[in-house]
This record gives C-alpha cells, structure tokens and sequence, in this order.
C-alpha cells in the first residue's frame, strides 16, 4: 500500500524534474517546451491510472486518499503548463 504511494510520488518526482530542468550553464539547455510539457503529464497521468489506478479498490480509503491526491497533483501539473503556454503566447503578442 504505502509501496504504490512511493511509486506514484516517485514517478511524479521524476517528471517534474526533467520537465522543470533548469540548465545551470548556458550550453545546457532544457530539452522540453511548453507543448512538450503539457505532453509528459498527459503521458504520466495515462501510465499512472493504467499502472496503479485501474485496479484500484476505491472503497479502501487509503487506495482512495492516494488516487485522488494523485489526480489532484495532475490536475495542478496541467494548469502550471496550460498557464505557461497561455503566458508565453500573451508574451509573443505584447512584445513586438
């Protein structure tokens, strides 16, 4: 039980940090854009409802805590990508 939460945590981790990467020299550079961003939490949220949720007993409260945590951090890692896109196109239209 607390094995699958580590594992999703994990998995969320993980994407985070290649998508979020920030090059600490200027030869580096962060391989992922905004559309690719918003790409890798639809591939996460796919792999994880299919690996961890699809099986899942929603009337045991803690199966239930951990899929709903879960989606709720999606969910929050969809909007900061959205907004991100949304700011960048507002920026490509002001500034000239």
């Amino acid at each position: 039980m607390t094995v699958q939460f580590n594992l999703v945590l994990w998995e969320i981790s993980s994407t985070l940090r290649k998508i979020e990467f920030i090059p600490s020299s200027p030869d580096q550079s962060n391989q992922f854009r905004d559309q690719d961003k918003k790409k890798a939490v639809e591939e996460l949220s796919s792999r994880l409802e299919e690996r961890y949720f699809k099986n899942a007993d929603l009337s045991v409260p803690i199966y239930w805590f951990i899929t709903q945590s879960t989606r709720h951090i999606l969910s929050k890692m969809r909007l900061v990508s959205d907004l991100s896109i949304a700011s960048s196109i507002l920026l490509t239209v002001v500034d000239p």
